[in-house]
């Protein structure tokens, strides 16, 4: 097998959606993304922005937290022991030259959102949920930034079915882009094959 040099093959259809106003790319992303999953005539529709990662936001509402009876120390180590564990202790075995850490930790199959969000703690009346006095919200973490002309942007790249034309392609897409009525501080330009 022989490797080839040069550049990668770029999709057909490559879409940039750039905007001054990083905190519109979100929504409009999610949308036009939407937009080209649920095409027939488009497949192996990937983006740059499909490795975005994000952490769990948790808040706790004192009040709620105070009237249920729940001390907010005791939630955060509890929230902390459900999701990535509690150091309990140390010890140093005797093979090793080091300590190793004991922590405790849910299993793995109630370490998820779903879970988590349902746990129940002890409060003044007996047990209470934990939704009841948290808010979670995600926020996304960027692996890396991208920018068009100086402005925030993200790359949607999709081919076309085989013996579709692309330009049909590019015009119908259009249309469904234009119906969505985005902000106009959206920016929206094909390129690649695209371009021409």
């Amino acid at each position: 097998i022989e490797q080839q040099e040069g550049p990668p093959e770029q999709s057909p259809i490559m879409l940039n959606i750039s905007s001054s106003e990083p905190a519109l790319l979100e929504g409009a992303y999610d949308k036009i993304r939407a937009i080209m999953n649920d095409s027939h005539d488009l497949i192996d529709v990937q983006s740059d922005h499909d490795e975005r990662q994000f952490e769990w936001q948790i808040k706790v509402d004192k009040e709620k937290a105070v009237k249920y009876g729940v001390d907010a120390q005791i939630i955060a180590g509890f929230l902390q022991m459900s999701v990535s564990g509690m150091k309990v202790t140390s010890y140093r075995p005797s093979n090793l030259n080091r300590e190793v850490d004991i922590v405790i930790k849910f299993p793995p199959e109630y370490r998820n959102f779903e879970q988590i969000k349902s746990l129940k703690m002890t409060g003044k009346n007996g047990l209470v949920s934990i939704s009841d006095f948290t808010k979670f919200t995600p926020i996304y973490k960027v692996k890396s930034l991208m920018r068009i002309n100086g402005q925030r942007a993200i790359v949607i790249n999709a081919n076309i079915k085989p013996g579709l034309v692309l330009n049909n392609e590019v015009l119908a897409l259009s249309k469904k882009i234009k119906a969505l009525n985005l902000d106009p501080r959206i920016n929206i330009a094909f390129a690649g094959e695209t371009e021409d």
